[in-house]
């Protein structure tokens, strides 16, 4: 991605999430709501969470195999991610 599509993103995921917040004035249960609202809404956008250092479960035979494959992955620039939310 280029850094002014990087920026252009930012910029639309903060705005979503200033109009979900701004839509949660008034609630009486905004603030677990307006959570709930959030993570979906980033989930919806495509958001993952990144987790560096992590292979997927079962991807090795033994700890040399495991050292070697990450090693690789890390060479790559490979990042272990999950969704915000449960499917």
């Amino acid at each position: 991605m280029k850094p002014e599509e990087l920026k252009a993103k930012r910029e639309e995921l903060r705005e979503g999430i200033a109009e979900i917040i701004l839509k949660s004035w008034g609630k009486s249960e905004k603030s677990i709501d307006t959570a709930y609202d959030i993570t979906f809404y980033l989930h919806a956008q495509g958001v993952v969470i990144a987790v560096e250092g992590e292979l997927p479960y079962d991807w090795y035979n033994d700890e040399t195999d495991k050292l070697r494959i990450k090693q690789e992955f890390d060479k790559a620039g490979y990042k272990q991610t999950y969704p915000l939310k449960e499917e």
